[in-house]
């Protein structure tokens, strides 16, 4: 297993798989059991985001909290499929 330091505002719950082409920025939480495919791009922009547990995030999708009204939190639940090259903003 490869491990590599997580930028600063990271959190992965240990039993997560981020690859380690997938792009994580600013506040991001993911939640246990959840899974990121390479490419994904997780980024804050203008506010922390949590992604809860077993999720599946797939190659090149995007999530990202662009809500330009102060730190808003955005939140992906459980058991969610992000199909590849899918968008989500807040």
């Amino acid at each position: 297993m490869v491990e590599k330091t997580l930028p600063q505002g990271v959190e992965i719950h240990p039993t997560a798989i981020v690859c380690r082409e997938a792009t994580l920025e600013g506040c991001v939480s993911i939640g246990a059991g959840t899974v990121v495919h390479p490419f994904a791009i997780i980024r804050a922009t203008n506010g922390p985001i949590i992604i809860g547990e077993n999720n599946i995030i797939e190659d090149r999708s995007l999530i990202e909290n662009i809500l330009e009204e102060g730190d808003k939190v955005m939140e992906i639940g459980n058991q969610n499929i992000i199909e590849v090259g899918a968008s989500e903003f807040s």
